[in-house]
């Protein structure tokens, strides 16, 4: 009879009030967060951020408007390169997978016909993003940045 009760109260009063279930792993999701961890240890804020943030707006504006607007779209192998430029340019702007699409970006622009200052300028920046990283202001840095625990709010 007592272990009856006790198993109704079990039933009623549960041991981990704040148990929300089994939630399913997802492993991808988890090595992709270390790599780009490892890569950048920190996200800069402030002044360093809004460099960045700068930097990332003139090299997605510059491949998406020389890639997609004035170069005109052709049925070739340029034309392919001017639609992974665009789509890195896109992703460089958001700063999703920022230092992939920004060496991408770099390395396909080569391939489009333009002056020779528009190759250099476009390729530097590219490197430099694919080095810094994307900065605070980013999808990179909400999906992959430090998480910061305030022990006072618990």
């Amino acid at each position: 009879m007592i272990a009856h009760s006790l198993f109704t109260r079990a039933k009623i009063f549960p041991r981990n009030p704040h148990y929300q279930g089994i939630r399913p792993f997802d492993i991808g999701r988890k090595i992709r967060a270390q790599i780009m961890q490892r890569l950048f240890s920190v996200f800069p804020n402030s002044l360093p951020g809004a460099g960045l943030l700068l930097l990332r707006l003139c090299d997605g504006l510059l491949l998406l408007v020389h890639s997609a607007i004035l170069s005109g779209f052709k049925m070739s192998l340029e034309g392919l390169a001017q639609l992974i430029a665009a789509g890195a340019g896109s992703l460089i702007l958001v700063g999703l997978a920022t230092p992939i699409a920004a060496a991408v970006g770099g390395v396909t622009e080569l391939c489009i016909a333009a002056p020779i200052e528009t190759h250099i300028v476009l390729a530097t920046i590219g490197a430099s993003l694919a080095l810094l990283g994307p900065g605070a202001w980013s999808i990179d840095a909400r999906l992959y940045g430090r998480r910061r625990i305030d022990l006072d709010s618990l």
